[in-house]
């Protein structure tokens, strides 16, 4: 879908419900890339947010000027009006304590994506919180069962994976474990809608689904890169079909670092699907991981986004023009990685699988979302160049067996 700004909620903001000064409606523990947004998002709606970060006053001035440079980019641009922003700042706290955690209703863990450091944060969140606080995380490759593996109060954990950045993409993916209470999960669902959220429900399993989807999509970039293709002509070729940005654009903006690490999570449950992915490890070895270290796929400085010579490394090839299969390798990825999660059962439709795609990552407004996009070329179609890119490219691109019998035997897919 294309861009949109979030609504400003303005009148939100300035009328608060009447609550003792001590509650808290949300906690954060890690304002990092995607903990940085859901603070914003969470004080925008007029939510009194208390932020954890790691010991140290260096710590909690970085995340006190990080809300102050969004606000005044805010006021600046002008989706927020001054009294509007004074007053959401005045809603924010920081602090390193997780003794600060008793006075909460709803504390987020969104620490680096790593099942035992997660595990070790559950463990001092849950010595802190009172016994009806929810404690999500906002993973997005982690199941909430493996998570809440070693709690002492696995009803009360879910997963809650804003995609970033949470300020601006209206989607929420929600996951629960067997073991997540009805009331916990309630409690989600009205965070999320005072949020202005909406939200997809799926399977609590390795990725999800949109996890699984744009990694399937990003793991054949890479395997385009490596065939000397450059991130320039993949960028513009998938702009050209619809996309807002060219995927290696996005991924600098999401942080190669972080990427690597979901990747790794992720990779061992999907049959060599996103294996190429991978690749990204010998940019980030090199120092170049993103934004955060203003090169990438691309160098970002003063002078603008260039291409970066260390992508060279790695491939042995410089083609000299870009090939014709772009489009039909990455949606092709994509849209099979779709049909996988519908036939294991992590969303029940391709109904769903689009609603949750499209406003994760604004799937292009023109071709109709996925689903449109899906019906204009027909499954037997899709399926066709599957089978043609899985004997010319091996069998990351071997159709879901449900979506080829689905093409197969009917001339929609879509139920």
């Amino acid at each position: 879908m294309e861009e949109a700004p979030m609504p400003l909620h303005e009148e939100r903001v300035r009328k608060i419900d009447s609550q003792p000064s001590d509650r808290i409606d949300l906690a954060i523990v890690g304002v990092g890339t995607l903990g940085a947004t859901v603070a914003q998002l969470a004080l925008s709606t007029g939510l009194k947010v208390l932020m954890v970060v790691r010991p140290g006053d260096e710590k909690k001035i970085l995340a006190s000027e990080m809300l102050d440079e969004w606000l005044r980019r805010e006021v600046f641009c002008g989706r927020m009006s001054s009294e509007a922003a004074v007053r959401a700042r005045s809603l924010a706290r920081i602090t390193s304590s997780f003794e600060a955690l008793h006075d909460c209703d709803v504390v987020l863990e969104s620490v680096a994506e790593d099942l035992l450091y997660k595990r070790a944060i559950l463990a001092n969140i849950e010595a802190s919180v009172r016994p009806d606080c929810l404690i999500a995380s906002t993973t997005s490759s982690l199941p909430a069962a493996w998570i809440a593996a070693e709690t002492a109060h696995p009803e009360r954990v879910a997963v809650a994976h804003y995609v970033w950045p949470a300020h601006r993409i209206p989607l929420v993916e929600v996951a629960f474990s067997t073991q997540t209470a009805q009331a916990h999960k309630d409690r989600l669902h009205e965070l999320l809608r005072r949020q202005g959220k909406m939200w997809v429900e799926v399977k609590d399993k390795p990725g999800f689904l949109t996890t699984r989807v744009l990694f399937g999509y990003w793991s054949e970039t890479l395997e385009l890169v490596r065939e000397g293709v450059s991130p320039t002509d993949i960028d513009r070729a998938m702009e050209e079909f619809g996309w807002p940005m060219g995927p290696c654009r996005v991924m600098d903006g999401a942080g190669l670092e972080t990427i690597l690490r979901v990747q790794k999570c992720v990779a061992p449950f999907l049959g060599g699907r996103i294996d190429g992915l991978a690749r990204i490890g010998t940019l980030v070895a090199a120092g170049h991981v993103g934004g955060r270290s203003r090169s990438g796929f691309y160098v970002h400085d003063a002078d603008g986004t260039r291409p970066n010579d260390a992508v060279i490394e790695l491939s042995n090839i410089r083609l000299s023009e870009a090939p014709t299969d772009i489009v039909d390798r990455l949606m092709g990825a994509m849209l099979n990685e779709a049909a996988h999660c519908i036939a294991e059962g992590i969303v029940a439709s391709w109904e769903e699988a689009s609603f949750a795609v499209d406003y994760a990552f604004r799937f292009p407004a023109r071709r109709g979302g996925m689903l449109g996009y899906l019906r204009s070329v027909r499954p037997t179609e899709v399926v066709a160049r599957l089978e043609f890119l899985c004997a010319k490219h091996g069998p990351r691109f071997r159709p879901s067996a449900a979506f080829a019998e689905a093409a197969r035997t009917t001339t929609e897919v879509i139920s």
